[in-house]
């Protein structure tokens, strides 16, 4: 199911023209590999220099993650990341998706779940080659229904639902009663439904946890739904490629399940749950800093 909200001039969009992704595709397959590599690290350059409030909240990030005062060479790193991630995502909308697998340990519960084609609620965030997990999701021959913000040339994300086939579902949130809606339809019908959970702008359920050394408030609808429709929740953490050719590795959290029991109870578990998904986001993001692709404020400490 595809719920798609009337695109208007007010629409936020990706930067770039509608033909800019295909340009990338091209040069990218066309270049030698080293001279792709340094033409990649160019545009990162580029884009650090002409992007003032991506490279302020990269700052903002990698001084806090690292403990230290971030420079330029900090914050260029990170900008390299995800350069060469959109370069892969690109070519994964073109036919020629990255690999993954599970990193050490990790993996198994998601499995079971979703070989019993159990429904579910998949939680992520804006980190490494999250955004790409419903594509490796592929091997289980199950639909996931991703929930994702419309935007104005995204021509990559269409792509990529047309690549995944019957696999991958787009359900467009721009509009939270027919989000509202459309999840519910999914999970009556035995659905797996992924969402974002890490930026507060277009959350309606708002909670308090500890990260990256204060108090920060992020998004707990998932939970909430959890709760509701007595459906589990699992986190998935896809990591960043070490070189052009490596694996992306995947963690995952352990499964929430709510209780029949009464709802301070379970609110009080998923709280639990959550601050432990942070807790292994926080282990990733300090081993490599580089894979946060947030590019917005840190989540803030109060609300207004």
């Amino acid at each position: 199911m595809v719920v798609a909200s009337e695109q208007t001039a007010n629409e936020p969009r990706n930067p770039g023209p509608s033909w800019g992704f295909r340009v990338i595709h091209f040069w990218d397959t066309l270049l030698p590999t080293p001279v792709a590599r340094w033409v990649r690290t160019g545009c990162a350059w580029v884009a650090l220099g002409i992007m003032h409030r991506q490279r302020a909240a990269s700052r903002e990030y990698m001084k806090t993650v690292l403990g230290r005062r971030a420079g330029l060479r900090d914050c260029a790193k990170q900008f390299d990341s995800f350069v060469t991630y959109l370069c892969d995502r690109i070519s994964t909308a073109f036919g020629e998706p990255v690999h993954f697998e599970w990193a050490p340990g990790h993996g198994r519960e998601f499995v079971d779940l979703m070989k019993r084609k159990e429904t579910m609620l998949m939680g992520t965030f804006h980190v490494g080659y999250s955004d790409l997990m419903g594509f490796f999701m592929a091997e289980f021959d199950r639909p996931i229904h991703m929930l994702r913000l419309r935007l104005a040339n995204a021509e990559d994300t269409e792509r990529l639902e047309a690549f995944a086939g019957e696999h991958v579902k787009i359900v467009w949130v721009n509009e939270i009663e027919d989000a509202l809606f459309s999840i519910k339809e999914v999970i009556a019908q035995g659905g797996a439904v992924a969402m974002q959970c890490d930026r507060v702008q277009h959350a309606s359920k708002l909670e308090v946890f500890e990260f990256l050394g204060a108090h920060r408030y992020f998004p707990f609808t998932i939970y909430w739904l959890s709760i509701l429709f007595e459906v589990p929740v699992q986190f998935t953490i896809a990591g960043i490629r070490s070189t052009r050719n490596a694996s992306v590795p995947v963690f995952t959290s352990p499964v929430f399940r709510p209780v029949q029991s009464n709802r301070k109870e379970n609110l009080q578990a998923a709280k639990q749950h959550f601050q432990g998904v942070l807790k292994l986001l926080e282990q990733q993001l300090k081993a490599q800093p580089e894979m946060w692709f947030n590019f917005e404020p840190l989540n803030p400490t109060q609300l207004p």
